[in-house]
């Protein structure tokens, strides 16, 4: 069985391709927050970490990711044990002097069952890589809720 490259989307690659939120301009509060809900908001990060939800979504796009290549490793497996036998019994056609004539459409059923365990094996890949980029958007989404986060705590810190 010949080896199969697979690719694998980098957690770098993924923050390089995601595009940061367009905010709108800075509006000055017109009603400061109480000292309760500035306390609130500086130990947000603190009281709801996001590195749970980080290490789930890395995970699951680590399982995706093994899925789909398992999947088609298995399949050009599959496919080459197809061709093995197909190979064999062209052999033993041509060893026997008097050939059924069955044979070659036991062929064209086996031909027709891989092309379509292939159709089935392109579909499964594609759900699954819209499955990984699902996950790596929301991936950009959590860094993206976490800088505003950031810049909401130097905000109140300022006094803003």
């Amino acid at each position: 069985m010949a080896p199969t490259s697979r690719s694998r989307p980098s957690a770098s690659t993924a923050r390089q391709t995601a595009r940061p939120a367009n905010l709108p301009p800075y509006q000055p509060v017109s009603h400061k927050l109480n000292p309760a809900a500035e306390h609130a908001l500086r130990n947000l990060p603190t009281t709801h970490s996001l590195n749970d939800l980080r290490r789930r979504l890395q995970t699951a796009a680590t399982h995706l990711t093994e899925v789909t290549g398992d999947l088609n490793d298995q399949h050009q497996a599959n496919k080459a044990l197809h061709e093995k036998l197909k190979a064999r019994q062209a052999a033993r056609a041509k060893d026997v002097s008097s050939s059924q004539g069955g044979g070659d459409a036991v062929d064209k059923e086996g031909d027709q069952r891989m092309e379509d365990a292939w159709q089935q094996v392109d579909n499964w890949t594609a759900k699954m890589e819209q499955g990984i980029r699902g996950v790596i958007d929301v991936q950009a989404r959590v860094d993206d809720g976490e800088k505003a986060l950031r810049e909401l705590n130097a905000n109140i810190s300022q006094g803003r």
